[in-house]
């Protein structure tokens, strides 16, 4: 463990900066300290990042995968009240921060099969990153009563739209038009996905995970659309037949939980 630690001394750090930040955020209630504190963990997180990572070919997608991924934990976190549950989630927190920094280095595996499986795990961890910003935002437009909803509208788009072309330029090396036009069009339709269903009568975990589902289909769908062979629609049926009764039953047990 200590040999291992040396060697991928960045993600033993990472882990332990996480765990930092938790601390503080449990411990303090000054709002000065925890700004403070946060804002010196996110120089710090992106110091070590960029030292790390500043020569691999996939930086832009880590840090934008990064960046979410913290904002939206800590998001959360903040809207736990739960003791337990936040003890959780700030050790899975940084569990996958330091995943994070250490996928990355299982992309310069030249085969595909060694490629893939670190490609599936980056992009659920992204999926991860943006479900917790979907619900910190759904439970902040909740929990503080003013007419914001637009504003986090807007947010969603931003952050779907950024985290979507991560996962597009995950999977395509080659920046093409192609991907800025559907990166374009998965923003307005995630603008619009947000504001429809704010008004489904859920809590906001229940509403960050129904846009989650519906993203991720349309995300999948959109990375199909644009490979060579395009949508092969008789594989994909299955699939779409899953995700539909999936997702009703996702909204039929949300009416009991």
């Amino acid at each position: 463990m200590f040999i291992w630690c040396l060697r991928y001394w960045y993600v033993a750090l990472s882990i332990v900066l996480a765990l930092l930040v938790f601390l503080i955020l449990e411990w303090f209630t000054n709002l000065l300290i925890v700004s403070a504190g946060l804002i010196s963990y996110l120089v710090l997180l992106s110091l070590l990042y960029y030292k790390v990572y500043k020569k691999n070919t996939h930086k832009i997608t880590i840090g934008m995968t990064l960046f979410v991924y913290v904002l939206g934990t800590i998001g959360v976190y903040l809207l736990i009240e739960i003791s337990s549950f936040r003890y959780i989630l700030a050790i899975v927190f940084s569990g996958i921060v330091g995943a994070i920094m250490y996928i990355p280095q299982r992309f310069s595996a030249q085969l595909a099969h060694e490629y893939k499986p670190w490609r599936r795990m980056f992009v659920s961890i992204m999926t991860l990153g943006l479900s917790a910003m979907l619900i910190t935002f759904y439970g902040f437009d909740m929990f503080f009563q003013f007419p914001a909803i637009g504003w986090y509208a807007f947010g969603a788009a931003i952050l779907s739209s950024i985290t979507g072309y991560a996962v597009f330029r995950l999977y395509f090396t080659v920046h093409t038009r192609r991907i800025f036009v559907w990166t374009v069009m998965l923003a307005v339709l995630s603008f619009q996905l947000f504001l429809t269903i704010s008004y489904l009568p859920l809590g906001y975990l229940w509403l960050g995970l129904v846009y989650m589902w519906l993203w991720y289909i349309a995300i999948t769908i959109i990375r199909f659309h644009l490979s060579p062979k395009g949508i092969i629609w008789n594989k994909q049926r299955y699939f779409l037949t899953g995700s539909a009764i999936s997702f009703f039953l996702l909204l039929l047990l949300a009416q009991w939980v």
